[in-house]
């Protein structure tokens, strides 16, 4: 469970974005996957210090772009442009938020990157399955697993 959602939290990040339509979407779902990214392990770190030594790499390559494209192009199939569009802003928007407690994250962030269809498709591209894997050979997915880990991250800010 504490694995799942942390897993679930962070490789959601990548889930924006438009279709072959949008030249810069590709780019700006990548530049926003990774400032979303960035932004919940920073949160994550406020809280437990310990987690900036299995911090992974979650930057795009060429098998993320590719999940990435696939996950654009489901989006698009699904809502058009006007989704795509929406997708974009709101990741941009939860990049630059500021997270203070766990409390905040679940409630700042936009209901369209945790919508169903954004969750199929980051699935059914790899988009879950390759942020999964980083995590797990980083160590921050036995991180959280650790005893009182979850508890720090989850308490009240101080």
């Amino acid at each position: 469970m504490r694995t799942s959602l942390m897993t679930c939290l962070i490789a959601l990040t990548p889930l924006t974005g438009a279709a072959d339509g949008h030249a810069d979407a590709l780019a700006r779902f990548e530049a926003g996957t990774i400032a979303m990214t960035e932004n919940l392990l920073d949160f994550y770190e406020s809280r437990v210090p310990e987690l900036a030594d299995v911090r992974p790499d979650m930057s795009w390559d060429d098998d993320f772009r590719t999940a990435g494209q696939c996950v654009l192009d489901g989006l698009h199939s699904h809502g058009g442009d006007a989704a795509i569009a929406a997708h974009l802003a709101a990741l941009e928007d939860f990049g630059s938020a500021e997270i203070t407690t766990f409390t905040e994250l679940t409630t700042k962030m936009p209901d369209v990157l945790a919508d169903p269809k954004t969750l199929e498709f980051s699935s059914t591209c790899g988009m879950i399955g390759l942020g999964t894997e980083r995590m797990e050979a980083s160590g921050l997915n036995a991180a959280f697993q650790a005893d009182g880990v979850m508890e720090r991250v989850l308490a009240p800010a101080q």
